[in-house]
């Protein structure tokens, strides 16, 4: 099927086909003329003979431009299916070697010895006393400077009970984590020792201006050793 539609084939096949086509009607003629003073065959007759040849060729060219659009269309198709699953192959490729860097990067934060003093001071300080402790400004500036490399936009550090008992917005801190509150179990696992990419979920972020619009997140989730 491929060759029948390959433009080579076609133009063979057009070429031939014109060919007869136009070698036909000269033949016919000829006989058609010879045949007519025979037997006294008008020559009003011709003009009608040519009209059909002329029709039936054009009716042929047609025919062979809608092969040929019809090849075009699914060539295009299938060349557009390889690109395009190539592309989706590579971009697949290229996102989760960013993932595997950035979980590999969020372990290597969790067992940063800085960040692990810092955790323990604020477990021990009680949840209506952390926004104004000396724990979580460490915090804030340790993540502020881990941003550099990790191009964040925030930060929640979760207790065994799912609240925040760390985070670079107030308003978070001692309530239900917003990833707890959705994906339990990995916070779960989480403090099992695993890691985790988070897709996009709902999230309030903080603009340009500062102040917190709706917006989505994604998140690394890693255990504080």
């Amino acid at each position: 099927m491929d060759v029948f539609f390959s433009p080579l084939f076609q133009a063979f096949g057009a070429l031939l086909l014109l060919s007869i086509l136009f070698s036909a009607p000269l033949l016919f003629l000829r006989r058609f003329s010879a045949a007519g003073k025979n037997r006294g065959i008008s020559s009003k007759h011709i003009p009608g003979v040519l009209v059909s040849g002329l029709i039936l060729l054009l009716l042929f060219i047609i025919f062979l431009g809608l092969l040929n659009l019809r090849y075009i269309r699914e060539q295009y198709l299938e060349d557009m299916r390889v690109n395009l699953s190539d592309m989706l192959d590579n971009a697949e490729s290229r996102v989760n070697i960013w993932i595997r860097q950035r979980r590999s990067y969020s372990e290597r934060l969790g067992r940063d010895k800085e960040l692990t003093e810092i955790t323990a001071a604020l477990l021990k300080i009680g949840i209506d006393s952390l926004k104004d402790s000396e724990a979580l400004e460490r915090a804030r500036r340790f993540f502020l400077e881990a941003e550099k490399d990790f191009n964040t936009l925030g930060f929640y550090i979760i207790d065994s009970q799912n609240r925040s008992i760390g985070s670079d917005r107030d308003e978070d801190i001692g309530i239900l984590n917003p990833v707890a509150k959705r994906f339990p179990f990995l916070i779960e696992k989480s403090f099992n020792g695993e890691s985790f990419f988070i897709p996009p979920i709902p999230d309030s972020l903080p603009d340009d201006t500062g102040y917190l619009r709706a917006s989505h997140a994604m998140f690394f989730i890693a255990p504080i050793r």
